[in-house]
């Protein structure tokens, strides 16, 4: 298990995202580049909220833009542990809007690789940015549920100081 040190004065300045990303930055920057085996072993190392709470992190980057989503959802539809590892992260959490709507973006990416006619395809691009829209909403509500989570229980993600 990795604790993040701060200073209890820092934890509680930290606005949600700020916190998020500092309790999963060592992990990240531990396994950014490495092979699935590296980062599994990494995984495995930290506890289930701090497991939870990477998986999250592997899914954040795809609220940027409807392109960032498009690809993440694909990239992790073509990495099966990610992807188990992103929904089993989000159950834990409750978030099962956020589950929801990622099954849903999974269907319509799938449709929209089926589809041929153009005009079927720009419905189907109309559905993945309405689900966009949606993702970036069901995020920002996830976040704040998961901090609210960190700041009930920070032993599980910091080590306090003085």
């Amino acid at each position: 298990m990795m604790l993040v040190e701060m200073q209890r004065s820092q934890f509680e300045a930290l606005n949600d995202e700020e916190l998020f990303l500092i309790c999963t930055e060592p992990t990240v920057t531990r396994i950014r580049g490495r092979n699935l085996a590296v980062k599994s072993e990494a995984i495995a190392e930290l506890n289930r909220g701090q497991q939870a709470l990477c998986m999250f992190r592997v899914l954040y980057p795809a609220q940027h833009s409807e392109a960032d989503f498009e690809a993440w959802i694909a990239y992790l539809l073509e990495q099966p542990a990610y992807w188990k590892g992103v929904n089993d992260g989000l159950r834990f959490w409750g978030e099962t809007a956020l589950i929801q709507l990622l099954e849903a973006a999974r269907e319509t990416l799938e449709a929209k690789e089926r589809e041929t006619l153009e005009e079927d395809r720009a419905i189907i691009q109309s559905s993945i940015r309405s689900l966009f829209e949606k993702f970036r909403s069901q995020v920002q509500s996830s976040l704040g549920h998961i901090c609210l989570y960190i700041r009930s229980h920070p032993q599980e993600f910091v080590q306090l100081m003085a």
